[in-house]
């Protein structure tokens, strides 16, 4: 009888991102609130009318679409950072740092509250999973190496 290899695998774990109350209220009035101001202060045009009825709901959509759309996948030694147009494919074992930060960089990230990643040498992405000691822990049960700051 011969030896059998077994390959043990992990079920992908998904984080969604935090949602930050504040930054919500801020995003939405830029794209939505703003543009509406003459409507709402009686002076929109005709023509501003239609451009308002046609911007405000594919505005909310995408507002939407970012927010439910955006989390990390934990699957083997992989982290897979999803949000919008981004797909970000990142081998666990290169991440060397893991860093708090509240930077207002763009980000892959819907709160404030965030952690930034470093890898291969000079990258890094900053992200905000919502259990983030859990999604720490999942990461360095895979590279205990990683440094926490």
């Amino acid at each position: 009888m011969s030896p059998t290899a077994f390959v043990m695998t992990t079920a992908a774990t998904t984080y969604k991102s935090k949602i930050n109350v504040t930054l919500l209220i801020f995003v939405t009035l830029c794209l939505v609130v703003l543009p509406v101001l003459p409507l709402l202060t009686g002076t929109a045009t005709a023509s501003e009318i239609w451009f308002i009825a046609i911007y405000c709901p594919l505005a909310i959509a995408f507002e939407a679409y970012i927010y439910t759309s955006t989390h990390y996948t934990i699957s083997g030694d992989t982290l897979t950072v999803k949000s919008l147009l981004l797909c970000e494919k990142i081998k666990i074992n290169d991440i060397t740092l893991i860093k708090h930060t509240h930077t207002w960089l763009s980000a892959p990230a819907l709160s404030l509250n965030r952690i930034e990643l470093r890898y291969k040498r000079s990258r890094a992405i900053v992200i905000s999973p919502r259990d983030e000691s859990r999604f720490i822990a999942q990461l360095r049960a895979v590279n205990p190496t990683i440094e926490i700051h």
